[in-house]
């Protein structure tokens, strides 16, 4: 595949250009290349318990800030979603009560209008 000079994706990328980059492709030898005691195993690490894991770490105060703001503008979203659900209410009920009075109204000024042409009749 090489002697042929196509490209292997695997090897390294190419830039835009067509040429490949090699600062694109660095081997990673990690922990192979140590040398290690015998009573030290070569996956443990050095300073850290295997069992901490999961230890909460203090905030720092930008994040304290950050989460506390986020906690306040969530209460206040909470409470304007709240707020417009409570006005959206008391418009509907305003609009209902609005079209019942229209609906007398047109009831009486019927009942008025038959009374007026009975008398005339």
């Amino acid at each position: 595949m090489a002697d042929r000079g196509e490209h292997n994706p695997t090897c390294c990328r190419e830039s835009k250009s067509g040429s490949p980059r090699s600062r694109d492709y660095k081997p990673n030898f990690g922990d192979t290349q140590r040398s290690y005691s015998a009573s030290t195993p070569p996956n443990s690490r050095r300073g850290h318990r295997g069992n901490n894991g999961r230890r909460r770490r203090n905030m720092t105060p930008f994040e304290r800030a950050t989460s506390e703001f986020v906690s306040i503008e969530e209460g206040r979203l909470r409470l304007e979603e709240m707020r417009i659900n409570r006005e959206h209410e008391r418009e509907m009920a305003r609009i209902n009560v609005e079209y019942q009075i229209n609906e007398l109204l047109q009831k009486i000024a019927d009942n008025i209008e038959r009374w007026l042409m009975r008398g005339t009749t």
